[in-house]
């Protein structure tokens, strides 16, 4: 049963490959978004985690307008996700997987919905398609694979689709949907399908959002592979998505303002302000 991999350009698109191939499951084909190749006005969260919640420090050295505790809730963001970084370069350390698996295509393109994409995963015949790191992508693709394909957001859905869902579950305090919902899918609204499995992450006091990210990018790895295989053995037990309460979050709604409000909080309730 042959699978495609639609991933972005980061070493954790690489990693899932490698644990598909591990897995002695067919791996037809990787698609690979290289945002090089484009200018993006915003930029999904598969790559490093700096720079997506946060400007680099350079750029925040040379603000001048922020008071002490403002600069000190930026730098204390700016090392959490240094830190962040680093614990999932570890544990994709201790996999031993590097570079791209043997005997697998792979098709880099600018755009995923390009006709030569179309034609690519149409002509790999996929029972399944896998989504790692990307989004927006066309009813055109989706529809192409037998039994569907599958995406994993960070969040328990339905709450917390779109974008940045650990910056808004820490800046609203709504620690209860912190974790990964793996599902088919659909047209229509933003992380929506019929969901397939879910994992909930243990959340200590006073978390900090891109802590959380690296723990859900960690659990999507270690539990991608397991859904992917119960798909395709037919042991998965759907379950229906559900109306949310919460919205649609883009990333461009994370504005420096909220930014320095969340860990000014964050700085404070550790004691550290």
């Amino acid at each position: 049963m042959s699978i495609v991999l639609i991933t972005d350009n980061s070493i954790k698109g690489e990693v899932l490959a490698n644990l598909i191939v591990r897995a002695d499951l067919e791996l037809k084909l990787v698609v690979v978004e290289d945002t090089s190749m484009k200018e993006q006005a915003s930029r999904s969260f598969g790559g490093s985690l700096l720079g997506v919640f946060a400007p680099p420090i350079k750029w925040l050295s040379s603000r001048v307008k922020f008071s002490r505790s403002e600069r000190e809730a930026l730098r204390y963001e700016q090392e959490s996700i240094v830190k962040a970084n680093r614990l999932v370069d570890d544990y994709i350390n201790s996999l031993g997987v590097t570079g791209r698996p043997a005997g697998v295509e792979y098709l880099e393109t600018p755009s995923l919905n390009e006709a030569t994409v179309v034609t690519a995963v149409k002509n790999a015949q996929p029972e399944i398609c896998v989504v790692l790191g990307v989004s927006n992508i066309k009813q055109r693709i989706t529809d192409i694979p037998k039994i569907g394909t599958i995406n994993a957001h960070t969040s328990i859905l339905p709450e917390y689709r779109g974008a940045g869902s650990e910056f808004w579950q820490c800046y609203n305090e709504d620690y209860r949907n912190v974790g990964i919902t793996y599902h088919f899918v659909d047209t229509g609204l933003e992380d929506s399908g019929k969901i397939l499995y879910q994992w909930k992450q243990d959340v200590d006091e006073n978390p900090e959002p891109n802590l959380l990210r690296a723990n859900n990018s960690i659990a999507k790895l270690k539990n991608y592979v397991a859904v992917i295989e119960s798909v395709l053995g037919g042991t998965v037990q759907l379950k229906d998505l559900g109306q949310g309460t919460t919205p649609t979050y883009k990333y461009r709604d994370i504005t420096e303002d909220k930014r320095i409000k969340l860990y000014t909080r964050i700085v404070s309730k550790n004691g550290k302000g």
